[in-house]
């Protein structure tokens, strides 16, 4: 399998300089699941200014019109060896910090298509009562003159 940002068109990753300015934000609430080899990190935040990438106004209607907050999950990152056991402690400690810290049932997570397993993960970990469902959609295209 290729590495995931040559797998799609959009950067599925922070550069360097990004991923340490969110690392040292206290507004980030960082969450580390470490088993010896297995280990994994989450971050979450209700501040979505931080990631340039999400569309603010999209959230802020969604909570306008359902009257719940979101938070927003910008980083998973988990060992390879460690998917089946850190995932999961990972989802559940970031739902427990979002309902304890700002009474939020509702996640936003990127998923790109070469992680689209963790949908189902989720829907599995999190339980019945969690709707896992995708709010948004882009698709790149690749337009080429004919020869």
């Amino acid at each position: 399998m290729r590495p995931v940002n040559r797998s799609t068109p959009c950067r599925q990753s922070f550069h360097r300089g990004g991923f340490l300015r969110l690392m040292a934000d206290p507004r980030v609430v960082k969450l580390v699941v470490d088993r010896q080899e297995e280990f994994g990190l989450a971050a979450v935040t209700r501040r979505l200014d931080l990631l340039p990438w999400v569309s603010e106004a999209y959230f802020q209607d969604l909570e306008r019109s359902t009257g719940r907050a979101s938070a927003y999950v910008p980083i998973l990152v988990v060992s390879p060896r460690g998917q089946a056991v850190v995932v999961p402690a990972l989802l559940r400690a970031t739902q427990a910090v979002c309902a304890s810290r700002w009474g939020i049932r509702d996640l936003g997570f990127d998923v790109c298509p070469e992680n689209s397993a963790l949908a189902a993960l989720m829907a599995r970990v999190l339980g019945p009562g969690v709707r896992i469902e995708p709010i948004g959609a882009q698709k790149y295209f690749h337009v080429r003159e004919a020869c």
